[in-house]
């Protein structure tokens, strides 16, 4: 099915003419089908109100504007339809980085061996492509799975409908698909021969096409955790070979074991921390040769869902919160103008207004506060009113994923036998992780006190293990091995967790 687009953009919306054929289906299914997919971080369920629009109608010369849920609301069957929404909801396209240089060592010829390296995350999918050691080109878009929930257990669930699975998986390979399109366009003589996938154990389900469904009930058992290589024409790749890296187990995914390969694998390293801050918090601490590991469910707040004016890591996002004398100075991702908060935004907003006192231990905020001060810009600071706010129910989100992540810790701690001043380094990754203030996890109970001055961000290292994959032929199967001495478990089965996660809801 398919009908003409006709879309225009304005003041900040897109507003788009809905053929007859799409009447009566939610006005985001009739989007879908038109090749214009929108952020639904509930999955379609109407629970989280972000994508808010409105449908106009006019019949007879007489004009209709509904403020609506685009994922519950009905293209009507009488008028000519229009349907608007905010253009940061849009799903789509990827970001080229093009300043990637030219491999001139081996003339990229056809007999180069070329390769895309990719990260599939569950809200960004980031990849490079790599020649003779050198990086040709970045890139890096949204996960088109967004559109079906913001988190595992989401679309988990959505895998479970009638061609749920199907569309994921040919959504994800569509996106890699996209990318090395991108890369041939760029370097039209090289051979991509090879691409390495790493991604939390659902993503790569869900790439595989694999159902993730055992592993959204107990015992949390995945089809599969071993590396896996296959030919792309297999599943509709357009490359000759598809490696995906090994997983631990259904919340241990190829992403830290890859960060852990890469950062863990010193045979006389102090006892160390690696936490991949995201959806899910992943955690593995090394001590005494032994790898503990376990996974502590956060929820989408740091990606910016179930935060009321929370968005991803796009352009426009409020990155960065601190305290002046003059009022709060705000930082925004590409030093655009303020769209939405994203994760390490709402750390630091939190931090610094536990620091003022406005909100208490407790997490008591009297109201609403709309984020207002003075914008970071190249040109200086200057006054705005963003119109974005912290709710009371953002700061109680914001509690729960915070509890969800001290807890996970501090039991990983008692399971090696370990306290918090006993660990040498703290390695964060992910999408928090990367861009995470320590002071302000630490002022916020995010991370324990005891570890001021001992954490590093080293960036992405999912796709660092990806690339790793690509440039060193034994890493694979160092990874492989690594993977297997990893000691998982439930947090569910401690028997302090519940008294100890109350207990990190109040902010230290």
């Amino acid at each position: 099915m398919a009908g003409k687009i006709s879309a225009e953009r304005d003041g900040g919306y897109i507003r788009v003419a809905v053929p007859d054929i799409y009447r009566g289906m939610t006005a985001s299914e009739a989007l879908r089908l038109m090749g214009l997919d929108i952020d639904l971080p509930c999955g379609g369920n109407g629970r989280c109100g972000k994508c808010s629009g409105y449908i106009e109608t006019v019949t007879d010369g007489v004009k209709k504007v509904m403020p609506v849920k685009l994922c519950r609301s009905a293209v009507p069957n009488e008028g000519a339809v229009t349907v608007g929404f905010p253009e940061t909801l849009l799903l789509g396209g990827t970001n080229v980085d093009v300043s990637g240089e030219n491999c001139d060592a081996c003339g990229e010829s056809e007999s180069s061996d070329g390769f895309l390296a990719v990260d599939i995350g569950t809200t960004t999918v980031e990849a490079v492509l790599k020649c003779c050691g050198r990086t040709l080109g970045h890139f890096a878009g949204l996960n088109p799975q967004k559109k079906y929930g913001a988190d595992v257990i989401s679309r988990i669930a959505f895998s479970k409908t009638p061609g749920g699975l199907e569309r994921m998986t040919g959504d994800i390979r569509l996106c890699i698909n996209n990318m090395l399109e991108a890369g041939r366009k760029k370097h039209p003589g090289l051979k991509i021969g090879n691409v390495y996938i790493a991604g939390n154990t659902t993503m790569q389900h869900l790439f595989m096409g694999v159902s993730p469904e055992s592993m959204g009930h107990y015992p949390f058992t995945p089809a599969f955790t071993e590396a896996r290589q296959l030919k792309g024409a297999e599943i509709g790749v357009n490359a000759e070979n598809v490696t995906v890296l090994p997983s631990a187990d259904a919340f241990i995914g190829a992403d830290v074991v890859a960060g852990a390969e890469l950062y863990l694998e010193d045979p006389d390293l102090p006892p160390t921390l690696f936490i991949d801050l995201g959806t899910n918090g992943e955690m593995v601490l090394k001590s005494g040769g032994r790898y503990y590991a376990t996974s502590s469910a956060a929820g989408p707040c740091f990606e910016g869902a179930n935060i009321s004016c929370g968005t991803g890591g796009i352009e426009g996002a409020i990155s960065d919160v601190k305290d002046s004398e003059r009022g709060l100075v705000i930082g925004t991702i590409g030093d655009k103008a303020p769209v939405g908060i994203c994760g390490s935004g709402l750390l630091s907003l939190v931090a610094v207004l536990l620091e003022r006192g406005v909100i208490d231990e407790t997490g008591l905020m009297e109201e609403d506060l709309e984020i207002c001060g003075f914008l970071k810009t190249p040109g200086g600071e200057k006054p705005v009113q963003t119109g974005i706010s912290l709710t009371r129910k953002d700061v109680r989100e914001f509690q729960l994923a915070k509890a969800a992540i001290r807890t996970g810790v501090e039991i990983l701690l008692e399971k090696a036998g370990l306290e918090a001043k006993d660990i040498e380094t703290v390695y964060t990754a992910g999408g928090l992780g990367t861009h995470i203030d320590p002071s302000a996890a630490i002022r916020t109970g995010l991370l324990p006190p005891e570890f001021k001055g001992k954490c590093k961000a080293p960036g992405n290292t999912s796709l660092y293990g990806a690339t790793a994959a690509g440039d060193d032929p034994t890493f694979l199967e160092k990874a492989s091995a690594l993977a297997l001495k990893f000691e998982t478990f439930s947090l569910n089965d401690a028997k302090n967790f519940s008294e100890k996660f109350i207990d990190n809801m109040y902010f230290d």
